[in-house]
């Protein structure tokens, strides 16, 4: 049972068998739509338990939509100083801490989530230069190609779609920002298949194995 008020002294049974309190205020047994739980709430009408399941799921003003306020936008020099000093020292939850050797070694090798085989082990394939790498950018405007980019690194760098990196066809490339290379490390096959499509559009490049 949930009540959607902190205290509910004051509450009494009438002779007619209604719940009251001391606010004269009827009190009514409903439930929730969106848990199933069943609560208790001064109006008639009542729909939800509580605050949290009235805001949840298509309830919600902002369901299916997505925020767009910094979309695109880039944090200035000075917002970003500011956002580093707020996580150094004593204002880091994590100062003057350090993860046990249990810890490491849950998060580390085959015990952790990313773990894709020790591929990042593997060499790059012999074209693999600066020079190359510099040629990708300067075909790519020298930018981030991924269109959801959220703009918070500057640091660009070159990435292989298949995650093989002993293919580095042209094709098989794109420039992105360290952000969303990082990012791109889960949810792998959706990222193969959007950056595919960013290259057919942006050069025509077309995949075999699409």
């Amino acid at each position: 049972m949930k009540i959607c008020w902190d205290n509910i002294e004051g509450l009494y049974l009438t002779k007619s068998g209604n719940l009251r309190d001391d606010n004269k205020r009827f009190f009514y047994f409903s439930i929730c739509e969106y848990c199933g739980e069943d609560c208790l709430n001064y109006k008639k009408e009542t729909r939800f338990c509580c605050n949290s399941c009235s805001s949840m799921g298509e309830n919600n003003s902002m369901y299916g939509k997505v925020s767009k306020g910094f979309l695109g936008g880039k944090h200035s020099l000075e917002t970003r100083h500011k956002m580093s000093l707020k996580q150094c020292g004593n204002k880091n939850h994590f100062c003057g801490m350090s993860h046990t050797s249990e810890s490491i070694e849950k998060m580390s090798g085959e015990n952790h989530h990313g773990w894709k085989g020790g591929i990042s082990c593997e060499p790059y394939c012999s074209e693999w230069t600066k020079d190359y790498k510099d040629y990708i950018k300067w075909r790519d405007d020298y930018k981030c190609l991924n269109y959801e980019c959220s703009g918070i690194s500057n640091k660009l760098c070159v990435h292989h779609i298949d995650y093989n990196k002993k293919n580095c066809v042209s094709e098989n490339l794109i420039t992105i920002c360290n952000s969303c290379n990082s990012r791109s490390n889960f949810n792998r096959e959706a990222y193969i298949l959007r950056y595919r499509k960013i290259m057919l559009d942006r050069y025509g490049y077309e995949y075999s194995d699409c």
